[in-house]
This record gives structure tokens, C-alpha cells and sequence, in this order.
């Protein structure tokens, strides 16, 4: 098993990619559920958020070093540090830098990470960045579906309707 997942993760590569599902975020203040559009283009992504918590919409554009947002009355902000700005600005925990990896069944190559594989050889559950994060399904391509990532007291979980390889 370990072989096959060596080679499904030397092999992948996922640079441009779309997924749209349901994210809901908590912890031991408050929650948000919203439906999610994520656009990725090699590192540039395009994240579109749709709740009635943060305002109807918002709309993360942006690399890992720098980011764009746009909120629901079209009021934009930028930052360098993506991942601190949506914490401290918008409450929002996004874990951007490992996220854009994770939700394809892959870990973030650049740094450690501790793994358990399914049957499938694919990852049941990953360590990465202080976030644990458990895979319970896939879809028919084994791209992952439900995915729950915990963090001290964050909980995310993603819902993946419908994936879009490109």
C-alpha cells in the first residue's frame, strides 16, 4: 500500500483545479456553514464564500503571499499574510497554505507531515501543520469528499460536490 501511495503522490499534479461544496467552520465562540467555489491555478487562488454569516458573500483572491478580499458591499482589502489576515480581521481560521493541498488528498511537500493510509492507498488521515485532518470519503476518481481538519479548538469541515480537473 505504501508503494502505491508513493507513486499516486510522486505523480499527481494537480496545478489547475475547481471544487465546489460546503465549508462550515467552528469553535468554542461561534460557527458558520457557507457554500464554497474554490478556483486554483497553480498557486493563485480564487475562493468564493457564500453565507448569510459573513454577509452574503466574499469573495479570497490571492497566493500564498498576498491576498485580496472582497466582502458582500464590495469593500477590498490586502494583505501580505493571508492566512493572519483572515484570522484577525474576519475571524475566519482558513488554513490557506495547507488547505490548497489537503483538499486534493496531498499533503504540502515543502514541509514534515505524519500519514495513515486507507485501503485504497489513499490518505485516511494526515498531520500537517498542527491541523489534523481526516479523510471519510472520496469520490469514484479518489478525489477526496469529505474532509474534517481540526486544530486546538477549530473544527473545519468540507463537503466536495463536485470536482473539475483540469
Amino acid at each position: 500500500m505504501e508503494q502505491q501511495w508513493q507513486q499516486y503522490y510522486q505523480t499527481a499534479d494537480y496545478q489547475n483545479w475547481q471544487l465546489q461544496g460546503r465549508i462550515s467552520m467552528s469553535n468554542t465562540e461561534e460557527s458558520w456553514q457557507a457554500r464554497i467555489i474554490w478556483k486554483q491555478s497553480k498557486d493563485n487562488f480564487n475562493i468564493n464564500l457564500m453565507a448569510a454569516m459573513i454577509g452574503s458573500q466574499m469573495q479570497l483572491q490571492g497566493n500564498l503571499s498576498s491576498i485580496k478580499v472582497t466582502t458582500h458591499d464590495n469593500k477590498v482589502y490586502y494583505h501580505s499574510q493571508p492566512e493572519e489576515f483572515l484570522a484577525t480581521s474576519f475571524g475566519l481560521n482558513l488554513p490557506i497554505t495547507g488547505l490548497q493541498y489537503w483538499v486534493l488528498g496531498l499533503p504540502d511537500a515543502s514541509t514534515d507531515y505524519d500519514k495513515q493510509l486507507n485501503a485504497q492507498a489513499r490518505l485516511a488521515r494526515l498531520s500537517q501543520y498542527g491541523w489534523e485532518i481526516d479523510y471519510s470519503d472520496y469520490d469514484q476518481n479518489l478525489l477526496p469528499e469529505k474532509l474534517t481538519l481540526v486544530k486546538a479548538d477549530w473544527k473545519i469541515r468540507l463537503v466536495i460536490d463536485q470536482w473539475n480537473i483540469n
